[in-house]
C-alpha cells in the first residue's frame, strides 16, 4: 500500500486465513479502502518502498507470502528438541 502508515506484509500474515487484494496502478480510492477495511476486515499492508505495477505486485506479494509462511511454519520444528 503506497498510502503509508501501514504495517509491512510480514507483520500482517495470519496463518489461519489470508486473502490478497492487489489494487490498480493508481491505487484504491479512499472510499474503496475504507469499505474494504470496514466491511471485510481488510488490513492494508506494504510491500516495501517501491511502487510496483499491478501485475508485478501480485507475483511479488505471493512470493513474499510464500517465504514468510515457510519461515513461520518451520519455526516450531526448529525450536523443538528430541530426546
Amino acid at each position: 500500500d503506497e498510502w503509508g502508515g501501514v504495517c509491512p506484509l510480514g507483520e500482517a500474515i495470519d496463518t489461519n486465513a489470508l486473502s490478497l487484494i492487489v489494487g490498480p496502478e493508481g491505487g484504491f480510492a479512499l472510499r474503496e479502502r475504507e469499505r474494504m477495511i470496514q466491511q471485510y476486515g481488510c488490513m492494508p499492508v506494504s510491500l516495501g518502498v517501491r511502487v510496483l505495477r499491478t501485475e508485478t505486485a501480485a507475483f511479488y506479494a505471493l512470493a513474499q507470502i510464500e517465504a514468510i509462511l515457510t519461515r513461520l511454519l518451520r519455526q516450531p520444528h526448529e525450536n523443538s528438541t528430541t530426546d
